[in-house]
């Protein structure tokens, strides 16, 4: 998300210049269902890899049959490939082709890096469904806008989420019309 924030001159008027602000939604999104299950929104660019191991415990206790876990490059660690040696759940994260695979006390974490570079056309068939994220994303800017109106930051971040909640909305209402029933509100 993005917001742009005017800069003050000294006087406290308003400057031409603009300068942005972003905001970065990490999300946990189900890849057959688009319903977003999980969401945390920081400010400013920041590394997003330790918000997947409290998005991943969130998602759990909703959804204790979770049977497969999908990530991006930005989360490839030893420390979030523990949720396959905790959980018992199947995990899948892109690595980095400069990454060596070593365990340091992570043996899944060696067996999925080496898998990731030694033999892409298996894991990536095994990663598919994940683009449904960025199917997601795109669904929430192109109805809702990428750009946030609220003037201050808890006012930013609760409007970032909302946005993710109605999209949820919207699917759950479209998905219920595809099934041939009418909604019925009392």
């Amino acid at each position: 998300c993005n917001t742009f924030t005017p800069l003050l001159d000294a006087k406290h008027r308003v400057d031409k210049r603009r300068k942005h602000e972003f905001y970065l939604a990490i999300q946990v999104t189900g890849i057959k269902t688009n319903i977003v299950t999980a969401v945390h929104v920081t400010k400013g660019l920041i590394p997003e890899g330790p918000f997947m191991l409290p998005l991943f415990a969130q998602t759990r206790r909703a959804f204790p049959k979770m049977r497969k876990w999908t990530a991006d490059g930005a989360y490839h660690s030893r420390k979030n490939y523990s949720i396959e040696d905790i959980h018992g759940i199947e995990t899948w994260i892109v690595g980095h082709q400069r990454r060596t695979g070593k365990a340091k006390g992570s043996i899944t974490y060696r067996e999925k890096t080496r898998l990731f570079l030694n033999n892409q056309r298996y894991f990536f068939r095994q990663y598919a469904g994940h683009q449904n994220v960025e199917s997601t994303n795109h669904m929430v800017e192109e109805r809702l806008g990428w750009t946030l109106h609220s003037k201050n930051h808890a006012s930013r971040v609760n409007e970032a989420i909302c946005k993710y909640i109605v999209h949820d909305l919207h699917v759950l209402i479209q998905e219920y019309c595809r099934g041939g029933r009418a909604p019925t509100f009392s």
